[in-house]
């Protein structure tokens, strides 16, 4: 009993910091560009979804430039979960680029069971590979240092 507390204790940590790499395929083709046309999530790349209803998320936006420098080579692309034109006039309205933004306006609950792994909290920031399977998964604030951890291991 007390062997399969510290596995499972274990494997839960290694989970938490992005060591073990999950395998699923987001819906990545349901995400449309905030500006329009007809462009895709780049593969690999790192996603940070976000709403315009959540406050952690915007704080996590605001460090956009510096999370995107750790995360270097993999883009780093934002995901709302919002309708475009909503997802849109937020991101303008913290002076933030259009480029590399996109978004799902299905339902927050589809688009977390979707990209989340099982838990449907923001923020939420998903690496995927070149297949476009998910290589590591982070609830809560982005940190630089999961984003050069994922550099390395989903460039590959």
């Amino acid at each position: 009993m007390v062997r399969w507390v510290i596995i499972s204790f274990m494997a839960m940590l290694a989970g938490a910091a992005g060591a073990a790499p999950v395998r699923n395929m987001p819906s990545i083709g349901l995400a449309k560009p905030v500006a329009g046309g007809v462009a895709t999530v780049p593969r690999p790349a790192v996603v940070m979804l976000w709403a315009s209803w959540c406050a952690s998320c915007k704080v996590e936006l605001r460090r956009f430039s510096e999370l995107q420098e750790a995360a270097a080579p993999l883009p780093l692309v934002t995901l709302a979960i919002d309708p475009a034109p909503t997802a849109k006039e937020a991101l303008v309205s913290a002076g933030m680029t259009l480029r590399g933004a996109f978004a799902d306006g299905r339902p927050a609950e589809q688009v977390l069971a979707d990209w989340g792994g099982g838990l449907l909290s923001l923020p939420l920031a998903v690496a995927i590979d070149r297949e476009g399977r998910v290589c590591g998964r982070k609830h809560g604030l982005l940190g630089t240092n999961q984003l050069r951890e994922w550099a390395v291991s989903c460039s590959k």
